[in-house]
């Protein structure tokens, strides 16, 4: 209450400074009393204004200051909540930030024998299925090899059967000439 009269007072002292100041100087050579009935309405309404504005304003005002001051202290903590939970962030990222560069070797390292130990099988696989391949030819060669073998014994056995029935046909023929020659030469001694 002590510090609304002060308000107060130094609110009247502030119009009436000026007021009495305008009715201390004369214009245009007419001299104007303080106790000019005019002025004292003028300063009367004032002060009736001044009152009812004080009176209505009071507890708005009031309230509008203290919303705005806790809505300033709400700001002020949120803030500071932020500013806390934004440090520990950066601290938890400078932390993997560090930790990162390790990772990455690491990462770079299982990459690496995880790649030689698929091109390691792939060889493998290969050496498996290379081998597998020569086994396959070496059996398709010795079939073929046992089937051209099995061919020319035919053809050897068909060639000699053909050239022993030429013999036999050449022999037979040749004991033939012969025994007609002979019964020829028989036939021509009887007769």
């Amino acid at each position: 209450m002590k510090n609304h009269r002060f308000t107060i007072a130094c609110t009247l002292a502030g119009v009436l400074v000026p007021a009495l100041a305008l009715a201390a100087t004369p214009a245009d050579g007419e001299h104007h009393s303080m106790f000019n009935m005019g002025f004292w309405y003028h300063v009367i309404n004032f002060a009736i204004l001044a009152g009812a504005l004080y009176m209505l304003l009071r507890k708005p005002m009031r309230e509008f200051l203290t919303n705005r001051r806790a809505n300033t202290e709400k700001a002020i903590a949120e803030a500071t909540a932020a500013k806390k939970k934004a440090e520990e962030a950066l601290a938890v990222y400078k932390d993997k930030m560090a930790g990162l560069e390790t990772e990455l070797a690491g990462l770079k390292s299982e990459i690496m024998s995880a790649g030689e130990r698929e091109r390691d099988a792939l060889i493998a696989a290969a050496r498996t299925q290379a081998e597998k391949i020569i086994a396959d030819a070496r059996l398709v060669g010795e079939q073929e090899v046992r089937r051209a073998r099995e061919a020319l014994r035919a053809e050897v056995v068909a060639l000699a059967s053909k050239l022993a029935e030429q013999k036999l046909a050449a022999a037979a023929t040749a004991d033939k000439d012969k025994q007609f020659s002979e019964f020829l030469s028989k036939l021509e001694a009887l007769s």
